[in-house]
């Protein structure tokens, strides 16, 4: 009888063992997110004079309590502590506005980091922005009536079509020239005018796209008749904005950047039409402006569509 009543508590504590583990494999596991950085301004790279001021408005947010938010800086090899703080407990959100000051004796070409780290006490985030000093202002190029054609539909398009431009170096390449190293790195901005509206004539997919937009490397690998894949990567990047007012007679250097404004980061602009104004920045960090003097809209073929602008950018 004894041994029998052993062998029912066994096979209860047994059977209570399985329930417990049964609830436990239930219960859903608690997911830990890293903090989320955003830094404004979001390009990755800011253009100074030596003496500027680079402001940065950093927002930080998590899921979890942030337990730690650290600035850095690196500039010209020189690091720094900017700021670090500890957060007391039930802080989720950190709201920053800070000034980077560039000493005005550091040369021509020297770069900078500016650095954020935070943490919860279970994942942490980095999150940089650079800059680089640029030549202080001088003069500014005026080019006028230069006309792109749409991008090159096949071999012999590749040839002849005139769809990539240069502003800062004032000249344009076909697709086959383009390809190749040394005119990739003058290259500003590609013209495009897609054939997803067919039969209607329309200026809506006409566009301004960055060389190393990976929307080219789709557009023409989607083409027959190329025995080569567009190349991106040894092309530049370049972002553009559509401008609303533009006192063009009177833009001088100073003005050009400072009527664009924050750049932001748009790599294609779609809808181009006479009468517009475009706000761009080039890869070595030159700000100019677009013209639109005349738009040719051609859908058979689309190749054959043409632009026509003028154009202001600082040397």
């Amino acid at each position: 009888m004894f041994k029998r009543r052993i062998f029912y508590a066994l096979a209860l504590l047994i059977a209570g063992s399985a329930f417990l583990v049964s609830c436990n494999d239930d219960d859903d596991p608690v997911v830990h997110l890293e903090p989320t950085i955003t830094i404004t301004p979001v390009q990755d790279t800011a253009y100074l004079y030596a003496g500027d001021t680079v402001n940065y408005q950093i927002n930080i947010s998590a899921d979890d309590d942030l337990i730690s938010v650290k600035f850095t800086g690196d500039i010209g090899g020189m690091q720094q502590i900017l700021l670090d703080s500890t957060l007391a407990a039930g802080n989720r959100t950190f709201s920053y506005q800070f000034g980077i000051v560039v000493p005005s004796v550091l040369p021509v070409g020297t770069t900078g980091k500016f650095t954020v780290f935070a943490a919860t006490n279970f994942l942490s985030t980095i999150e940089d922005r650079y800059f680089k000093i640029i030549p202080p202002p001088t003069s500014m190029s005026t080019h006028q009536g230069f006309t792109l054609q749409a991008q090159a539909d096949g071999a012999t398009s590749a040839y002849t079509n005139l769809s990539f431009y240069s502003a800062s170096a004032n000249e344009r390449f076909t697709l086959n020239q383009a390809a190749e190293d040394d005119n990739a790195a003058k290259i500003d901005l590609v013209f495009t005018h897609h054939s997803v509206f067919k039969g209607t004539l329309t200026n809506a997919e006409m566009s301004f796209q960055s060389p190393n937009e990976s929307n080219l490397v789709q557009m023409w690998n989607e083409m027959p008749g190329f025995n080569y894949a567009y190349n991106k990567d040894n092309k530049n990047q370049t972002y553009f904005k559509k401008l609303t007012t533009v006192d063009w007679d009177n833009l001088n250097y100073e003005a050009i950047q400072e009527t664009v404004g924050d750049i932001g980061m748009i790599t294609r602009l779609r809808g181009l039409n006479d009468g517009d104004y475009i706000g761009f920045m080039t890869e070595g960090g030159k700000y100019g402006i677009i013209k639109v003097t005349a738009t040719n809209v051609v859908h058979n073929p689309y190749n054959a569509s043409t632009i026509t602008f003028d154009v202001k950018i600082q040397d």
